[in-house]
């Protein structure tokens, strides 16, 4: 693997790793990580896929090293060893993974929806919404990006609060009265189970906790272990 894939696994694996433990108790909320979707002959890679009562979330990772800015039009540009280079926009390629998602889901509506007064019920008028996780070595320059565009982006470890704010702003929208439906408990188990099909056989929860977080037990026991060598090794003396 060379040093770009391998700084892409890590930035997705942090991301994997903060909405995990942000969303690890919660019943209403589910992540899903390395998604491969295929409809109608078209294809989408999805790094990061929140499922809630309302709809979905799409998280886009990207690893970027320097400053990062975004130019009116949408345009991105990253800088490099002290010069600048024109990157495809994360944004556009996530809309692009939310169109074949919301192909993929009308087509399997009748098996993860249920019906109303006699209709089926379909994925239309659910919310779908984009966010962009960078590394958290990046530096943004938030006053020159235009305020929609930035909306959208933030570091590894405030992509919870980013998800948990779109969340809350379509509960409260429910609790005045917006006809904006949600999915019933049994909905959302089956879309659940739907969605980890889909899942990457290489993606892993607990990998990507693992590879964040120490094991306590595991390095008390390394350090009584160097103890007990350096213990004997003195008595041979």
């Amino acid at each position: 693997m060379n040093v770009k894939a391998f700084s892409g696994k890590k930035n997705e694996k942090d991301v994997a790793f903060h909405l995990k433990r942000a969303f690890l108790d919660r019943s209403d909320v589910e992540v899903f990580n390395d998604l491969q979707i295929v409809v109608d002959g078209e294809s989408a890679q999805i790094d990061h896929l929140i499922l809630h009562k309302y709809g979905f979330i799409i998280v886009e990772s990207k690893s970027v090293k320097g400053e990062v800015n975004v130019n009116a039009h949408g345009e991105w540009s990253r800088s490099y060893q002290g010069k600048w280079f024109g990157i495809p926009s994360p944004i556009q390629q996530a809309e692009n993974q939310q169109k074949i998602l919301k192909m993929y889901l009308k087509s399997r509506d009748k098996d993860l929806l249920g019906k109303l007064l006699g209709l089926q019920k379909g994925f239309g008028g659910r919310t779908y919404d984009v966010l962009v996780a960078l590394s958290s070595s990046a530096l943004i320059r938030r006053d020159e990006i235009p305020e929609d565009i930035n909306n959208l982006i933030a570091k590894a470890d405030q992509i919870p609060a980013k998800v948990e704010d779109l969340i809350k702003k379509y509960k409260f929208s429910v609790l005045k009265l917006d006809t904006r439906p949600a999915f019933t408990d049994k909905e959302m188990q089956a879309i659940s189970n739907e969605l980890k099909g889909l899942e990457s056989a290489g993606s892993s929860k607990v990998e990507a906790v693992e590879a964040l977080e120490p094991k306590a037990p595991e390095k008390k026991e390394a350090k009584e272990k160097h103890k007990s060598e350096e213990k004997r090794r003195e008595t041979s003396l």
